[in-house]
């Protein structure tokens, strides 16, 4: 019977110590008093945050974001003897002088170097932007509109295409790169889309050129591709 008094009047203290509310008060520091070395210390957070946000990046690792733009576009881009994608793209140059190259197959090279700069204040949400549009002039027009007729002619074999294996839009991307590479030869374009009527292989090449004569001649924006 003791043993049990004992016990309820220890669960009855125990209930009653955490059933108070426990306060914690700080110190001063040095004589500081808690509220304003706390307010210090959250200055001091929020100002390493800034830094590590808005102008440590700037610090680390200046440069710009160049967006290149071609006419035609599919140039391969190279920055510094690397390739970095292929237009249109947007590119990440570190600050310095760089030598820039955008070369396409059957057009001219274009090579030039650049002094890239770099922004110190919030490089990370806003960096520093500039673009770098340039005109392709086709080489040898001839040889190019060959080139893609064979290529052209190895598709129209195929009689389906299926998931891993599909048709790019040739025809019409070789009306758009010859016109924008060259200019006064559009007869050889006519003659190069009339010579297609040879490569009515599959649903796909007949649908093609049928974009690329709409592209090429407005007139013929309600021509009915359909073919079975």
């Amino acid at each position: 019977m003791r043993i049990g008094i004992v016990s309820w009047v220890m669960s009855k203290k125990k209930k009653q110590i955490a059933e108070e509310d426990i306060v914690v008060k700080l110190k001063p520091i040095m004589g500081i008093r808690p509220g304003i070395y706390l307010t210090i210390i959250y200055a001091l957070v929020i100002l390493v945050l800034l830094f590590m946000l808005l102008v440590l990046p700037g610090l680390k690792n200046p440069g710009t974001e160049i967006k290149f733009v071609t006419n035609p576009n599919r140039a391969l881009v190279f920055v510094d003897g690397v390739y970095r994608g292929t237009t249109p793209c947007t590119v990440f140059v570190k600050k310095g002088e760089h030598e820039l190259v955008l070369e396409k197959k059957y057009f001219t090279k274009i090579e030039f170097k650049k002094d890239v700069k770099g922004r110190l204040l919030f490089s990370l949400p806003f960096p520093r932007k500039v673009t770098v549009d340039k005109s392709l002039k086709l080489l040898d027009p001839e040889e190019f509109l060959n080139k893609r007729y064979k290529e052209i002619s190895g598709y129209a074999l195929m009689r389906d295409f299926f998931e891993g294996y599909q048709y790019p839009p040739l025809i019409k991307r070789t009306v758009t790169e010859f016109s924008a590479g060259v200019s006064g030869k559009e007869q050889d374009l006519y003659e190069f889309l009339y010579n297609m009527r040879l490569q009515f292989g599959n649903k796909a090449v007949v649908k093609d050129l049928s974009e690329a004569i709409k592209t090429l001649l407005p007139e013929y924006r309600n021509l009915n591709s359909d073919y079975e």
